[in-house]
């Protein structure tokens, strides 16, 4: 019996120093990648330097902003699935960093949406703005040890083995287009997303906005499909958020949602740019800002 208890002892002992060993390899490697959702977000509430041009937004910053066609100092902060009251999160923590450098919004045509929080805070649940956001909240599996960073690590693995992703400075890009039949079969059935402007992240938004009186933030609209924007209803209001944003100092709009210069093949789905078509938006993004004085030629 005493062989026995102490058997089961080591098997348990084991177990744990395993898992704690993969916790640790698992968030270490995390951190080492910048498509990792909490490598970006431990750059965010960290020592970052105060020239760095921060893009923001959902996965069509993510996926649509390349950002060393933008800038040598640029970093993309998208994630994929979150809404306008988390950007609205970030930006408050970019504009507390100091220096003057340029802030990119990834800004939809939906309007100023609210949802649940997608950034992975684990590694920055200390510091003090994150605590405080009452949207933030860690789940159950985020405590596990050896379980917690898996399932990310996986896939960020599995995209590096099968090279259908670019990884560049916290842009994860698609590589794909699709061929003339799955656009078709997309175009009959692609549903629009409900327009809607959350009254409290316009509130928030506002206040933000109203006390900056030293980083040029632009709001730039990336192009999407024809056949979805000719589908969508919300065209005269989104006009009317563009305008409300351009009364607020130091606010720039860029509006690429109907650039005909962008066809079929720089797209992976009606609202995600592929990668050729993220380097041609991003260039001419570069050029309007050089051409705006917002940031230096060859920046």
């Amino acid at each position: 019996m005493k062989r026995f208890v102490i058997y089961m002892f080591l098997q348990f002992y084991v177990i744990i120093v395993l898992m704690a060993t993969s916790d640790f390899i698992n968030k270490k490697l995390l951190l080492a990648s910048s498509a990792s959702p909490m490598f970006k977000m431990d750059r965010l509430y960290g020592n970052v330097p105060h020239d760095e041009i921060a893009i923001l937004g959902s996965s069509r910053a993510e996926g649509c902003f390349a950002p060393l066609s933008i800038s040598s100092k640029a970093f993309n902060y998208g994630l994929v699935a979150s809404r306008f009251n988390e950007t609205v999160f970030h930006l408050e923590e970019v504009l507390r960093r100091g220096g003057n450098a340029p802030v990119i919004i990834n800004l939809e045509p939906w309007g100023l949406t609210r949802g649940a929080f997608r950034g992975d805070y684990r590694s920055v649940s200390d510091v003090p703005a994150v605590k405080m956001e009452s949207g933030i909240a860690m789940s159950y599996d985020n405590m596990i040890p050896g379980i917690r960073f898996y399932g990310e690590l996986r896939r960020n693995l599995s995209w590096t083995i099968s090279g259908s992703k670019v990884i560049e400075r916290g842009a994860v890009m698609l590589k794909s287009s699709r061929s003339e039949d799955e656009w078709g079969k997309i175009r009959d059935s692609s549903e629009m997303v409900a327009y809607d402007v959350d009254e409290d992240v316009k509130s928030r938004l506002s206040k933000i906005l109203s006390s900056n009186h030293v980083h040029e933030i632009v709001f730039v609209v990336a192009p999407v499909m024809p056949f979805w924007w000719e589908k969508f209803g919300s065209k005269l209001a989104f006009s009317d958020l563009k305008e409300w944003l351009k009364t607020f100092p130091r606010v720039c709009v860029m509006d690429y949602s109907c650039d005909n210069e962008f066809g079929a093949e720089d797209f992976f789905d009606p609202i995600h740019l592929n990668e050729k078509g993220a380097r041609r938006f991003s260039e001419k993004i570069r050029c309007q800002l050089e051409d705006k004085k917002i940031i230096s030629s060859g920046e």
